[in-house]
């Protein structure tokens, strides 16, 4: 039986989303958030104070189930000031999100960390959009790939001799394992040495493509 990946390669590679004072920019896995707060009449105004940028994603809206704050608690990060009352912010979700979660919807706010904030308190505003962290197999390839992976109890092992490569991440999607050039087969098993009563993420990759297997240890 094949191992299917989290979620297919979407071709995402670059979109803009506007408002009349937030532009959103997407490349692959980089959102990048543009503030205008320039003229008088805007949605909101920040009366030259710092500008924080709040970011959250629901678990609902993350292919792996994982909700995250890319910018931390609220308020979140202040933007960086780019002059002429222009503010900028970029992420990376692949800081965030192991290799192969599609991340479906992304909430924000800006504010002024007083108390005014852009919508109105207790508001958000959803990026519809679809982002895939790190580059994931297409259908055809995960069609055409014969190989197939298992973990039991910590132990990795495939349909067929291979040598593969092994990144193993944290449920808050940061790298915790690396193994490279490792020999498995149908006989033999691989000791990722991962942590009791912990969910992880591993991204096995050999030649030229990629699985992601959820694993309970």
């Amino acid at each position: 039986m094949k191992t299917r990946l989290l979620l297919l390669l979407l071709g995402v590679l670059c979109v803009t989303i506007a408002n009349a004072q937030m532009r959103i920019q997407t490349d692959d896995n980089f959102v990048t958030f543009n503030v205008d707060d320039t003229f008088d009449g805007d949605d909101w105004d920040a009366n030259g104070n710092d500008i924080y940028l709040y970011l959250f994603i629901d678990a609902s809206d993350a292919s792996n189930g994982i909700s995250s704050e890319p910018l931390g608690s609220f308020p979140g990060t202040i933007m960086a000031s780019l002059g002429a009352d222009l503010y900028k912010v970029t992420i990376d979700l692949s800081d965030f999100y192991p290799n192969g979660t599609t991340i479906d919807e992304i909430y924000y706010t800006y504010n002024d960390n007083m108390g005014s904030q852009n919508p109105a308190s207790g508001g958000f505003s959803g990026l519809a959009a679809s982002y895939v962290p790190v580059t994931t197999l297409s259908t055809s390839d995960i069609e055409k790939n014969e190989l197939s992976f298992s973990i039991v109890n910590g132990q990795l092992m495939a349909s067929k001799n291979e040598t593969i490569s092994i990144n193993v991440y944290n449920i808050n999607g940061q790298l915790v394992k690396h193994y490279t050039n490792i020999n498995i087969s149908a006989n033999t098993s691989f000791d990722l040495n991962l942590n009791k009563n912990k969910v992880y993420f591993v991204q096995l990759e050999s030649g030229n493509t990629t699985q992601v297997i959820k694993t309970i240890h």
